[in-house]
């Protein structure tokens, strides 16, 4: 599959980072049992989908 572009804030000091999972939807493969529980700010949790490890491209650098 070619490239797919996204404008994104990435917080290079957290665990984890979210993505909408419309966004990803087609473009690679969920592994449901890596889901994960979030504590939110506000209090509340959430649960993920799944998980994916990939890259993220920005200016020629590769960032895991």
């Amino acid at each position: 599959m070619g490239d797919i572009s996204y404008i994104l804030l990435v917080d290079s000091g957290a665990n984890i980072s979210l993505v909408k999972s419309y966004k990803l939807l087609g473009t690679d493969e969920f592994w449901p049992k890596d889901r994960v529980r979030i504590n939110c700010v506000e209090g509340f949790i959430i649960k993920t989908h799944g998980s994916i490890e990939t890259w993220i491209r920005e200016g020629g650098i590769d960032i895991p």
